[in-house]
């Protein structure tokens, strides 16, 4: 027993960036509660002794043992690198460097750029995709198993698109449950509707393959303004061209905490985000074995890079008045935001209407004496059309018209002039457009959870 402790000390204090990964790691064990002490005992026996290395760090100590990685291994490079790689292949796509060199412009589409050389890479060569800040804590061999195997399996890490791990909250089950029935290792026929694949691993074992290729021709032909706007664009192509070829993918599957919404610096702001400060927000877990094999600091990739607020249309009271202060709140959630602002027409093309010439219907009720409050009994009025059950003015006595609520009778001048009374339209006196936002907050929602609130 003292051996052991001894050994799980030197462990903690190898290096201070490794005492550091391993308290994160273990503070995120002990934060799922109360729950099967065997399968915690398995992820903390597989979790802690191989805690050593980032992606990089991790290939380079394999090369310098004599054992360097059988597997092609793929990670974000500089632009002239991909772009050199691009252009040396040119069965990725005959336009695919001009879409490489429009995506590489804008930092709200360069994530996509990254896209492009990531599916051509695979397509070509085949291997494993890593992004940059994922650390590997056991041997890939034993998680990818493609040794000696004559039809090996895709790999690719299995998401949920109804929060991509905001505020996501521990249950005392979610050691074993989210493991063994939110991911199939035999196939993905457990996937919910919001499932969709991120991207911090994604390992195809065979070049020409027809879910690359058809990715590779995704963010190829995509318009540059849908990539920047469909933050889940990418991610539920890849899930359903996954679903078509079901039998040859293994699911990973991953779980995150501490992601903030719509955060980062200024001109890095993103709509997932994992602050430093909380380390790696995301583990990778291996469905069969039960146990993490990898951390990853983002929830989402590509992550959906949100516009400058310089960039951003301003609310209404600003464009009238440049000099008014938008607060802090305020210009945080102008990515999110819908925004007015009046039409650059000639106001002397419309002519604004006035009570004489295009009175109202409420005008045009006054002066007929027929307002409910104008009638001769006007309480009584009043409290039949204030009926629950909703009051009409249907004719009483009539054959197959329900006059059960009806108020004829109690306001006989209303019901009489209501639907008869002709209103003049209104002339046009400004026109608003209407500008949708930017980004969503929620990119799995088609109606916002507030319609009816405008910032103006």
């Amino acid at each position: 027993m003292l051996n052991l402790f001894v050994i799980t000390l030197l462990l903690f204090t190898a290096t201070a960036s490794t005492a550091q990964d391993i308290n994160h790691a273990s503070a995120s064990v002990e934060t799922y509660g109360s729950a099967s002490m065997d399968a915690e005992e398995d992820v903390v026996q597989e979790f802690l002794p191989k805690m050593s290395f980032s992606a990089v760090d991790y290939f380079k100590k394999k090369k310098e043992d004599g054992g360097a990685s059988r597997y092609n291994i793929i990670t974000p490079q500089s632009p002239s690198t991909m772009r050199a790689f691009l252009s040396d292949n040119p069965s990725c796509g005959d336009t695919i460097v001009t879409k490489y060199d429009k995506l590489s412009e804008s930092p709200t589409t360069q994530p996509y750029a990254i896209e492009l050389y990531k599916y051509c890479n695979l397509y070509v060569s085949g291997g494993v995709y890593l992004d940059a800040d994922v650390k590997f804590l056991v041997d890939m061999q034993d998680v990818l198993k493609w040794e000696g195997e004559t039809e090996p399996n895709n790999y690719a890490v299995l998401s949920d698109s109804a929060n991509s791990g905001v505020e996501y909250t521990f249950e005392t089950s979610d050691i074993a449950l989210p493991i063994t029935k939110s991911s199939s290792y035999q196939g993905i026929d457990e996937v919910s509707r919001h499932s969709i694949i991120t991207t911090p691993l994604l390992a195809v074992p065979k070049a020409k393959s027809g879910v690359m290729k058809k990715m590779l021709e995704l963010v190829e032909k995509t318009p540059l303004n849908s990539l920047e706007e469909e933050a889940l664009l990418l991610h539920k192509a890849l899930m359903g061209y996954v679903r078509q070829e079901e039998k040859k993918w293994v699911l990973f599957r991953q779980r995150c905490h501490g992601i903030v919404v719509a955060g980062g610096e200024e001109r890095e702001r993103v709509l997932r985000h994992c602050p430093p400060s909380h380390g790696f927000c995301c583990e990778i877990i291996d469905p069969q074995h039960k146990f993490v094999f990898m951390l990853s600091r983002h929830p989402l990739l590509p992550n959906q890079v949100l516009p400058s607020y310089s960039s951003l249309e301003k609310p209404h009271r600003h464009q009238l008045d440049p000099s008014t202060n938008i607060d802090e709140a305020t210009m945080e959630q102008l990515p999110f935001l819908s925004t007015i602002s009046l039409h650059p027409s000639n106001p002397k093309m419309y002519t604004p209407g006035n009570t004489e010439t295009t009175p109202n219907l409420y005008q045009i009720l006054s002066s007929l004496h027929a307002l409910p409050n104008q009638e001769k009994n006007k309480q009584k009025c009043m409290d039949c059309l204030r009926e629950k059950n909703g009051a009409t003015c249907n004719a009483l006595g009539v054959e197959g018209i329900d006059d059960s609520h009806s108020c004829v009778q109690d306001c006989p001048n209303y019901c009489g002039k209501l639907c008869e009374v002709p209103v003049t339209e209104k002339p046009v006196s400004k026109v608003l457009v209407v500008k949708k936002p930017k980004s969503k907050k929620d990119p799995e929602r088609l109606i916002p959870r507030i319609i009816h609130q405008v910032r103006v």
